[in-house]
């Protein structure tokens, strides 16, 4: 990265703040001492030098703030301005991959929720826990999908590859329920109870030091209440986040990566494992970023970009297709095999697009 001297004209509106108030604060910390009649120059660096670090202390942080507080609106009127400018150009660089992908947002919503209505009346009746695990896990994976989207256009390509982490489990364990019998979706919805028992007691572990109101016992038992109705349904209680999923894999302590080997996604995971980088603190070289692929010199980026788009806006449409097909062909018929084909060639079609804006 370039090196240059510092110039004093780079400061930042807070750093003048800063440097203004603190010579404001010298100034009248020299003039009090003037009042009281001290003249000899070493008298007055020796009690600047005593008084100084205390005043300044207590008297900056108020000042710079009251200036902050008063130039804030100015400031982020300023910002969101740019702010929008910039999205502006962003949709205008990849408003077609965008098309494309929304798009497919409504198709797939459209779609779900005709499935949902027609099949709800009798899954209900037939205790068909599986069309329940799904017909919950479909509009988390809608939701997951648009705030993709929408981070992208907001030019957080690094952010939005993370969402498409949980856009990949969610289709995972919707393909996984789908492969499987009723008993398996049961023990789905079953584990939210063993999780939240779980939650609730590493809460209150620490309420106390994080200043948090605990669980009383009456909310504690009510939730141990509903662990032993699933208890009761599963007929073992639930340790681990998939051990739901222990019988249809034949293991013990199952992880995510098993549900993804036992739907066929288990070429994914180099990629789950890329999406994780941006959510974890190990080390990741500021040049690594999808945001900072186009940059011309090495940069730390820290806002937006409309850089690196390609990848998470592809990675999504297949996933918003395969968990979308999951549901539809869960029931197949000849609409939804049609609809499943038209959303396999959006998908592609996304990709592509996504292309074509990035080497404009």
């Amino acid at each position: 990265m370039n090196k240059r001297k510092p110039d004093t004209n780079d400061q930042t509106p807070l750093l003048s703040m800063l440097a203004n108030s603190l010579t404001e604060t010298m100034l009248d910390l020299a003039r009090e001492e003037l009042e009281k009649g001290s003249k000899d120059p070493a008298q007055i660096e020796a009690a600047l030098s005593d008084s100084v670090g205390p005043a300044i202390l207590d008297l900056l942080p108020k000042q710079v703030l009251e200036g902050l507080l008063a130039s804030a609106p100015a400031m982020l009127d300023e910002r969101r301005k740019e702010d929008q400018s910039f999205e502006e150009r962003n949709i205008g660089r990849w408003q077609k991959a965008f098309d494309a992908i929304e798009t497919m947002v409504e198709i797939a919503g459209e779609v779900g929720e005709a499935c949902d209505k027609e099949e709800r009346a009798l899954a209900q009746s037939e205790d068909d826990y599986r069309f329940e695990a799904m017909s919950q896990l479909f509009p988390r994976a809608l939701l997951v999908t648009r705030e993709i989207i929408h981070l992208l256009k907001g030019g957080f390509p690094d952010a939005a590859l993370s969402r498409w982490r949980s856009l990949h489990e969610l289709t995972v364990t919707a393909m996984f329920i789908g492969l499987n019998d009723k008993n398996i979706a049961l023990r789905y919805l079953a584990s939210f109870d063993f999780q939240a028992r779980r939650a609730a007691r590493q809460y209150n572990k620490h309420a106390q030091r994080a200043n948090l109101t605990p669980f009383s016992a009456e909310e504690l038992a009510d939730i141990d209440r509903k662990c032993a109705i699933s208890l009761n349904a599963i007929g073992e209680e639930l340790k681990g986040d998939w051990d739901w999923a222990a019988p249809a894999l034949k293991k013990d302590r199952p992880t995510f990566a098993d549900l993804e080997e036992k739907v066929g996604l288990d070429h994914w995971r180099p990629r789950y494992k890329w999406a994780s980088q941006h959510v974890h603190s190990g080390h990741r070289p500021s040049n690594n970023l999808l945001g900072a692929c186009e940059a011309k010199q090495p940069l730390m980026l820290v806002g937006r970009s409309n850089s690196g788009f390609t990848d998470p806006l592809h990675m999504t449409a297949i996933s918003l297709m395969q968990v979308t097909t999951a549901v539809l062909l869960k029931n197949p018929n000849v609409d939804r095999v049609v609809y499943s084909k038209i959303l396999v060639s959006l998908s592609d079609s996304v990709g592509q697009l996504a292309l074509g804006c990035e080497s404009r």
